[in-house]
């Protein structure tokens, strides 16, 4: 129980942190996986 709070509490605490990251992370393995689109 305590695990999922706190789970819970993280994920709500840095939501747009844990967006950023994941944004950056596709666009910089997107550009770098597709030569061809830039």
């Amino acid at each position: 129980m305590s695990r999922r709070a706190s789970a819970s509490e993280a994920d709500e605490t840095t939501p747009t942190r844990g967006l950023s990251v994941h944004e950056v992370t596709t666009a910089v393995l997107y550009t770098h996986g597709s030569p061809a689109h830039g």
